[in-house]
């Protein structure tokens, strides 16, 4: 299952407000949705990504709704990866 999340985390990982999300993009059609199952509009990673560019995902521990569980401890642990790689190159910078 690929990873979609809300609408409003969604505007969170593009710092954007909701409504221009909505507005700017889902009414005009620039950014797919889909209505998950439990009638929530969701929209994948894969799509954000390919319109807005590099996602910002919060590395606090704030939860942030992803379709499956799964998805959503992949995508923590890959911020982490990728901060504890910055930490490295830094470091390695300063040898």
């Amino acid at each position: 299952m690929d990873s979609a999340v809300k609408v409003s985390d969604a505007a969170k990982l593009v710092n954007k407000d909701r409504k221009t999300i909505y507005n700017g993009y889902l009414k005009t059609g620039k950014l797919p949705h889909h209505i998950n199952s439990l009638g929530i509009k969701m929209i994948y990673l894969y799509d954000l990504e390919r319109v807005f560019g590099h996602l910002s995902f919060p590395v606090d521990d704030k939860p942030v709704y992803v379709d499956d569980k799964t998805d959503y401890e992949n995508e923590k642990l890959k911020i982490k990866i990728e901060v504890l790689e910055s930490m490295l190159l830094d470091a390695l910078k300063g040898v």
